[in-house]
Formats: structure tokens, sequence, C-alpha cells
């Protein structure tokens, strides 16, 4: 998949979820930017050490896959040791005030899913854009349940956010019972994937998901996104009395 990709003469490429470093050279051979994900402070310090040109802090609030850590405290903590490589703030932002925030926390940009879930571009399915438009991060949970479902074996380290639904509710709790009776229920998550029955298909946002309430073209959000931030910041900005000399 590496060299597919590379095949493309990315400008920049993204690894996360494991050891980037057996593919550092070979990125670099091909003179493409690299940006790792980091869950925690371990993994920043090893993004740090190998020189990579960029580092995304990625709270527990997001969806998909991810770590522990939340974001409002993690991101300043990883700019603390990330000496000058610029730090990518992601997992719950969603709009121009989460964007503002994570500028305050000394983040030098933000990494967003679920903003963009339910746009036009979005490859999600209809229903799953539905779902999301509809749902709340209170109804958000970290589970292994999908992961399960669809045949990933991936580490424990690392669950997946999506909306809770009644695979969810049924299994959660109850990982080993679902091995237990995988093949019936990978082939009814099968099936409602296909058909778009959202109450046991997955619908992976974070819990950022309750800022999203319309469809409309990624770059409409992205423009709206902007502009918000630059009316908070500003606003923030008035609140601070000049500090004047006697």
């Amino acid at each position: 998949m590496l060299d597919l990709a590379l095949e493309r003469n990315p400008a920049a490429l993204m690894l996360s979820f494991g050891d980037f470093k057996p593919f550092l050279h070979q990125i670099r051979g091909a003179q493409t930017k690299l940006i790792v994900q980091v869950q925690t402070l371990e993994q920043a310090r090893e993004a740090v050490d190998a020189g990579v040109d960029a580092i995304v802090a990625q709270g527990a609030e997001a969806g998909g896959h991810g770590g522990t850590r939340a974001t409002l405290p993690f991101v300043p903590a990883v700019v603390d040791i990330a000496q000058g490589i610029a730090v990518i703030a992601a997992g719950g932002i969603a709009d121009g005030r989460g964007l503002a925030a994570a500028l305050a926390l000394d983040a030098s940009g933000v990494l967003c899913g679920t903003a963009f879930f339910a746009s036009n571009e979005s490859l999600a399915s209809e229903h799953a854009k539905q779902a999301a438009l509809s749902g709340s991060g209170d109804d958000t949970e970290r589970s292994s349940v999908f992961d399960v479902a669809r045949g990933l074996n991936w580490p424990s380290d690392w669950n997946l956010r999506t909306m809770r639904n009644t695979f969810t509710r049924r299994w959660s709790g109850d990982i080993v019972g679902l091995r237990e009776n995988l093949a019936e229920e990978q082939t009814r998550f099968k099936a409602a994937s296909e058909s778009g029955n959202m109450d046991v298909a997955a619908v992976i946002v974070g819990e950022a998901v309750d800022l999203i309430r319309s469809r409309e073209p990624a770059q409409a959000t992205l423009h709206r996104m902007i502009s918000q931030a630059e009316h908070r910041l500003r606003r923030v900005g008035q609140l601070v009395e000049p500090i004047t000399k006697d």
C-alpha cells in the first residue's frame, strides 16, 4: 500500500496506529513529507526523535480509532516536547470555535473528520450521513465491536469511537460472546451495512457530531470554520486590555 501511495508522488503522507519507523527511509527517499499521528506522549517523543515533518496529537474525542488522552490537555503537552515541529490538533474539533481553541493551545492547525462526515463529497452512505446529522456526542462510545464484526484484528490500545446502536448495546460489553457468535453476527452486520440499517451498521463519528446539522459542500464547512475562528480570536483579543507603561 505504501508503494502504491508513493507512486502518486504525494506532497505528504500520514501514518498512525503503529510503528512508523520501518517506513521512514522509503518515505524520505521519495521526498514526501511525513506526518505521524500520536495518541501518547511516548509516541510523540518517538516522532520528535525521528524528525518527522508534523505531528497530529489525537484526542480520545475523535471518531474512529484512537487512544485515551483528551484533546485539551494532550495537545499542549505534545507542543511542549515537539521542539518546533508543527503539531496538529485532532479530536472533537468541528467548527471555528474548536479551531480557535486549538490555535490557542499552540497547535499549528487542526485535523477534522467528523466535521466533513456528512458533506456532499463524503464517501459515507446516505443512511450514515443522516444518522450523523441527527446524532449526539452523548450517543457515541469507544469499543472493539465493529472491529470484530469487520474481521479487523486491531490492537486493544486503539478501539473505535462510533455512534451507539442496537449492535453495540448488545455486544460492547460481551466481546467474548460476539466472537463465539461471529459467523452469524458478521452476516447480519454485512447485510445491515449493505441495506443502510444504521441500527446495526457502524456510523464512525466522534463527539463533535453534535455540531454537524446540515448537508453542504466541504468547501462551505471549511470557509465557515475559518471565518468563525477569526471572529472568535478577535473577540478573545478584545477581552485582554493592552499593557500600558506608567
